[in-house]
């Protein structure tokens, strides 16, 4: 069975299930991800990183190595050779409260 480009565009939740990016993203977090959505300099990224995917926040976006930016200073930075790796772009964030509930770009 293929996925055609409309399905591999389609938005889609994921859980937060570290603090790696607290305090923006706590563990239990909702985000969903616009696999579409627009990459730039300060924006929240699922990015695939060996064999592993990450939310974090992009640092630079005009030359490679790009800066993947972990919020909780505990965790390690990385840095990625292409924009290929990333997967999409964080545009919501939901919380077990209302107040929680967050819209990026």
């Amino acid at each position: 069975m293929s996925i055609s480009a409309c399905e591999q565009s389609e938005p889609f939740a994921l859980q937060i299930l570290d603090d790696s990016m607290a305090p923006e993203f706590s563990t239990g977090h909702i985000v969903i991800i616009e696999p579409a959505g627009l990459c730039r300099t300060g924006c929240f990224i699922l990015v695939e990183y060996q064999q592993c995917f990450y939310i974090r926040q992009l640092v630079n976006d005009d030359t490679p190595p790009y800066h993947c930016h972990a919020l909780n200073q505990q965790v390690d930075d990385f840095y990625i050779d292409s924009l290929q790796a990333i997967r999409g772009v964080v545009s919501q964030r939901a919380g077990i409260r209302r107040r929680m509930h967050k819209h990026y770009y």
